[in-house]
């Protein structure tokens, strides 16, 4: 079948995109909050930065965009679309908010990767209904290139992409994570700033759950033969080095 020309669009952009980023470095600006560490950023020869709304308040993406204007350097940059700060909404309107924030603050007319991130204020049937179809719309529109989903939870991440909505994944146990910063409540109904965004126990339970089986699956490195193999190595070829 020949795919209709958005689709084609879309195929070549997500193409251009998983080409790009292959064997390259990417820099978050997670914890960003000194002008000086934007413009190492900006400048490093990396070339890729990956920052979110809601990292620093606002505050790395609005670093980043003073050092791009300062330095003239053009890096990639991927963005992340975050829930409302204040009451925890991410509904549609509130992904297109986020995007109009980030972009503003960047200084870009456009993001080449965005995310859906950290959705656990809502359920995934909610999120397709609301959220994703916003961020499809983006993509639509040619203001995003690709869009994708960035969470720490595998079981949710593979509910998302079951969609086939979504061009990318990020999970940060796979890129390596050690430490998860995730705000915690006894229950969202407590008033607080950050009492909308927060994981109640059952949910947090869910989150640490979900790191064991992501850290499982990633297994670990091993290049000695084990136990179970040593009885075919008979069958496998050899090197043998002698010293003349």
């Amino acid at each position: 079948a020949v795919p209709v020309p958005e689709q084609a669009d879309h195929d070549r952009t997500s193409e251009r995109i998983a080409q790009g980023m292959i064997g390259r470095l990417t820099l978050g600006a997670g914890r960003l909050g000194q002008r000086d560490l934007a413009l190492a950023l900006v400048n490093s020869p990396a070339g890729q930065i990956d920052t979110s709304n809601n990292y620093g308040a606002g505050r790395s993406e609005s670093l980043l965009g003073e050092a791009l204007r300062e330095t003239g350097a053009s890096p990639t940059i991927f963005s992340k679309a975050d829930a409302d700060p204040v009451t925890g909404v991410f509904d549609g309107d509130r992904v297109k908010r986020s995007f109009e924030e980030s972009i503003t603050r960047l200084g870009v007319d456009r993001l080449p990767l965005y995310h859906l991130h950290d959705p656990y204020g809502m359920s995934v049937a909610e999120g397709l209904r609301t959220a994703v179809p916003a961020m499809v719309d983006l993509r639509s529109q040619g203001l995003v290139g690709a869009i994708g989903i960035a969470a720490g939870e595998p079981a949710l991440v593979e509910e998302y992409i079951r969609s086939d909505m979504f061009d990318a994944v990020l999970t940060h146990i796979a890129r390596g994570a050690r430490i998860i910063e995730k705000h915690f409540t006894l229950t969202r109904s407590e008033p607080g700033p950050d009492s909308a965004f927060s994981l109640e126990p059952a949910e947090f339970r869910a989150m640490v759950n979900a790191v064991r089986v992501a850290e499982k699956a990633l297994g670990a490195v091993c290049y000695a033969a084990s136990a179970k193999e040593a009885a075919s190595r008979v069958f496998r070829k050899s090197l043998f080095v002698v010293r003349d």
